[in-house]
């Protein structure tokens, strides 16, 4: 009888844990044989423990247990994965397992168990035959096909292989790199598309240790702690995904959402080193924010509290950071504002609107709609995708949450705060906040998207509250210079104003020339005004003004045209200013004629 306890933490005694391990080992492929080795071996240490009495003093009951515990996580871990996976990660599996025959050849010598034979000759020769045999599987085309028939799984198996081959070919030997070689071309056979570049954000799952339990739980997926390359510390955020919504064009179309993404770096916005769009469950890997969410820093300590005002000026430095790279958050509330271990804050969740979109939709074809960050919304955002406008109403609920305490209509049903969006209502001022305070939140969330201030006032105002400026009332926006250089080459118009409505979008492209210009010189008269400048994105005209920039073979109408989305970029950050800067490029310069006209 066993002389100290034998129970390995969370699965149960020795005893129990131990057939476990034989049927896991017997779902090992071509590991098989190695891994039955090793439960044999474990198993002649567990009956010497549970027979013979045991001296404890060197440890060897606590050492027992912590060996079975890392071979049940190992097999458990391993256990049934399938070809591609079983190649890329060969290397490491086996470097593992045979640290685990050394761990139970020390129990051997503890234990004073005498081996019935050499566990290092039969190891060699368990690996060998392991090789053979995985070499055999992926030489087989018909295996491969057999393995990989879905899209999907075809466009992960590229990457990983492709990853392995290009960025860790050093931990592998000359026999497996020959079998990741041999498996990529046998891949991009069947698939029958050409090679493309691994890209640079790529990182597959078993590259990260982490906690299985979430730490968090957000209606698109779940957070969790772990650990990536030399200790770096991360969060790794798993999204919810069904394989009808992630289908090829999603595929493509967050391939290029994670390329914008990757090489944000700003003291204000999260890193995300790397992640996985064709996994089971798609992740991304983030940098990881020691002190949580803002909501719960400040909730913390009055301490904590008196630095609001700064990590929200912080926050807005993120904000107008990714705004600059024409990235829409979309997402923006207190939840996804983090602070690091230094106290600083970090905007999370950013330029992942299609990944978020793909997990809402997945979730809407089971639960029905979801209402996630309906309390921050904007009130277009009820029919209409986010904008940088939208962004800034968010930032404004963002503050009257930090204020409070608690969450915008904090009491309110969902059904209710819709309504109130509808009636374009915002909560009341907190006593909290002085008038200069609210008044910014005002104008942060006017009804009229192209009425609200930018992220430029929006700054100005949260560093004179963080203490770091002093106040100046607000006052409506200037136009930028590019503005004032293009008004001296087109006067404002002296006719009456055009109302701006769905025909005279249309007319934008059938009209002729001279009507052309008559409708734009109408048109920069009517969107002087930001209210009605509105109209524009209400009836899509700000393609058809994009359109005439570079296809009007008049001058004038060019430039009337590039004025008034030189407004739609400067004023209502609707437009991003490099795609602006890219039109200003085409406007051709005008012909004497153009020039005398009156």
């Amino acid at each position: 009888m066993a002389s100290c306890s034998l129970v390995v933490p969370g699965a149960g005694s020795m005893a129990e844990v131990l057939p476990i391990i034989e049927k896991l080992s017997n779902e090992m492929k071509e590991a098989t044989h190695a891994c039955k080795r090793l439960h044999a071996r474990l198993g002649v240490v567990f009956n010497t423990l549970e027979n013979t009495k045991v001296d404890d003093a060197n440890g060897v009951c606590q050492t027992s247990v912590e060996v079975v515990s890392k071979f049940l996580q190992f097999l458990e871990r391993y256990h049934g994965k399938e070809l591609v996976h079983r190649v890329v990660e060969h290397s490491t599996m086996m470097d593992q397992l045979r640290y685990l025959h050394e761990e139970v050849a020390m129990l051997f010598e503890l234990l004073n168990i005498a081996p019935a034979s050499n566990w290092g000759e039969e190891w060699e020769e368990d690996h060998r035959l392991q090789k053979q045999v995985l070499a055999a599987t992926v030489k087989s085309c018909a295996v491969v096909q057999s393995e990989l028939q879905d899209p999907r799984d075809r466009a992960e198996a590229l990457l990983l292989l492709k990853f392995e081959v290009e960025q860790r070919g050093e931990r592998n030997d000359d026999d497996v790199l020959g079998l990741m070689k041999s498996m990529l071309a046998s891949v991009l056979m069947t698939s029958k598309t050409a090679e493309e570049p691994l890209p640079p954000w790529f990182l597959p799952l078993y590259e990260l240790e982490y906690e299985p339990k979430p730490f968090a739980r957000r209606s698109t997926g779940t957070l969790h702690r772990g650990v990536w390359g030399d200790q770096t510390n991360v969060a790794i955020k798993f999204f919810l995904v069904d394989d009808e919504v992630l289908d090829e064009r999603m595929q493509r179309q967050l391939e290029k959402e994670l390329e914008i993404i990757f090489p944000l770096n700003h003291p204000n916005v999260g890193r995300m080193f790397g992640a996985s769009h064709i996994s089971v469950s798609p992740f991304v890997v983030l940098e990881y924010a020691a002190n949580g969410s803002l909501s719960s820093f400040l909730a913390s300590s009055e301490t904590h509290k008196e630095q609001m005002w700064r990590l929200l000026y912080e926050a807005a430095l993120g904000l107008s950071h990714i705004h600059e790279k024409s990235i829409v958050h979309g997402n923006l509330k207190l939840s996804n504002i983090l602070v690091d271990v230094d106290g600083h804050a970090k905007l999370s969740d950013v330029g992942l609107l299609r990944m978020r979109t793909c997990s809402i939709l997945s979730q809407t074809k089971h639960e029905g709609s979801t209402s996630n960050n309906l309390r921050w919304r904007a009130p277009e955002c009820l029919k209409r995708r986010p904008t940088f406008s939208s962004d800034i109403y968010s930032l404004a609920m963002c503050i009257i949450e930090a204020v409070i305490g608690e969450p915008p209509f904090a009491f309110l049903s969902d059904d209710d705060v819709r309504d109130n969006l509808r009636k374009r209502e915002i909560p009341d001022k907190p006593n909290e906040m002085t008038d200069e305070m609210w008044e910014l939140v005002v104008a942060m969330t006017n009804s009229e998207p192209a009425k609200r201030v930018g992220i430029k006032v929006v700054l100005d105002r949260l560093k004179v509250f963080a203490g770091k400026a002093t106040y100046e009332p607000l006052k409506a926006t200037d136009a930028s210079s590019h503005d004032r250089l293009l008004d001296q080459h087109c006067p404002r118009a002296e006719s009456a104003a055009v109302v701006i409505d769905s025909s005279t979008i249309w007319a934008l492209a059938s009209a002729s020339v001279e009507e052309q210009d008559s409708l734009l010189q109408q048109m920069v008269e009517e969107c002087i005004s930001d209210g009605r400048r509105s109209h524009l994105y209400e009836l899509n005209g700000v393609p058809a003004l994009i359109s005439l920039t570079t296809s009007s073979v008049s001058h004038f109408t060019q430039v009337c045209a590039l004025l008034i989305l030189s407004w739609v970029a400067h004023l209502d950050l609707s437009l991003p200013k490099q795609d602006l800067e890219a039109h200003r490029t085409v406007i051709r310069a005008p012909t004497q004629l153009e020039l005398d006209r009156d």
